[in-house]
């Protein structure tokens, strides 16, 4: 349900209370796949990249605190490439369009290059 006057930050924000059925089925699924994989023997690994619309004053660091810690506390490996990125000062340089915000191919190698140590520890498990 989207409000009217309902800011960026404001509605992504709300996504991750704790009595929304969105975060409450993410918590469920994540630890499912927890589960699946520590029964095939997979190391799973969640990289955790930032939403790119501000980079300089990120609006969510709440929001990735709590996600990165409901993982850490329950036993899935994971690294939150957030601060990698902040004070990137023109965002929409990183992004795929002007007007989609998803990471193109200058964001995916920062990604790559912030993320391969964490990844690398996790193939020898």
């Amino acid at each position: 349900r989207v409000e009217p006057g309902l800011t960026f930050e404001s509605f992504y924000r709300d996504l991750y209370d704790d009595d929304q059925p969105g975060w409450q089925q993410t918590q469920a699924s994540s630890l499912q796949l927890r589960d699946l994989c520590a029964e095939r023997g997979i190391a799973l690994q969640v990289v955790m990249l930032p939403e790119l619309h501000n980079l300089l004053d990120y609006p969510f660091l709440d929001v990735y605190a709590k996600v990165l810690s409901f993982l850490e506390s329950n036993g899935i490996d994971a690294i939150d490439l957030t601060s990698d990125f902040q004070g990137y000062e023109n965002a929409k340089e990183l992004w795929v369009a002007p007007d989609d915000a998803h990471p193109n191919a200058l964001a995916h190698s920062m990604i790559a290059e912030y993320s391969f140590d964490f990844i690398a520890s996790g193939n020898s498990q």
